[in-house]
């Protein structure tokens, strides 16, 4: 492998920043699904499913976390356990899970 890009340094030095917002508190669900969204982008896969399953923990309700957590699945292979969380999103939101 050569030099990392530009996109891949800017994206870990985020995780980084992101990393030491979520020890001094601020866990934010937001702040987390931000963290996991920057490691799928970094094939940070097992990273960033950390992340989201926090964020369904302290807020079962927000959609990005189950999204997070489908994607990540869905990279991983996972189909089943992509549907199950999507169906976890749609049903939290109304929608029916056919």
């Amino acid at each position: 492998m050569g030099q990392p890009s530009v996109v891949e340094v800017v994206s870990a030095e985020a995780v980084a920043q992101f990393a030491v917002a979520l020890e001094h508190g601020a866990q934010e669900p937001a702040v987390a699904v931000d963290v996991g969204k920057t490691l799928i982008e970094l094939g940070r896969l097992d990273e960033a499913a950390e992340m989201f399953e926090l964020v369904t923990s302290q807020d079962p309700g927000r959609l990005p976390g189950w999204i997070g957590l489908a994607l990540v699945a869905l990279e991983q292979g996972d189909l089943d356990r992509a549907r199950r969380a999507i169906q976890r999103a749609r049903a939290l939101h109304g929608l029916r899970a056919d």
